[in-house]
């Protein structure tokens, strides 16, 4: 009997104690606001030093992004699911 009432006792605090967890994460958690301040879009695109960018790099990737030659059947380019029409995404639900 002493069994069964540790182990009802051990699952009640234990609720108890992650309930206090995550009210206290929720308290603690950021508004939108403060997200969007933290995580706010770069000026510029950070490109490395050692390979900056340039207009024939950006033209090479444009022309491998629509190649469907890359495919192992030669008919599937990248942009046959992530598609420009799409936000460069596939069109399907999430």
């Amino acid at each position: 009997m002493l069994g069964k009432f540790a182990a009802t006792a051990f699952v009640a605090i234990t609720g108890v104690s992650i309930l206090a967890t995550a009210t206290t994460a929720l308290a603690e958690a950021k508004s939108r606001e403060e997200w969007k301040k933290e995580y706010i879009r770069p000026t510029a695109i950070p490109f490395p030093e050692e390979n900056p960018y340039s207009a024939e790099k950006a033209e090479l990737g444009r022309k491998l992004f629509f190649d469907h030659r890359l495919s192992g059947a030669n008919y599937i380019s990248c942009a046959t699911c992530h598609n420009p029409s799409f936000s460069w995404g596939d069109g399907l639900p999430k």
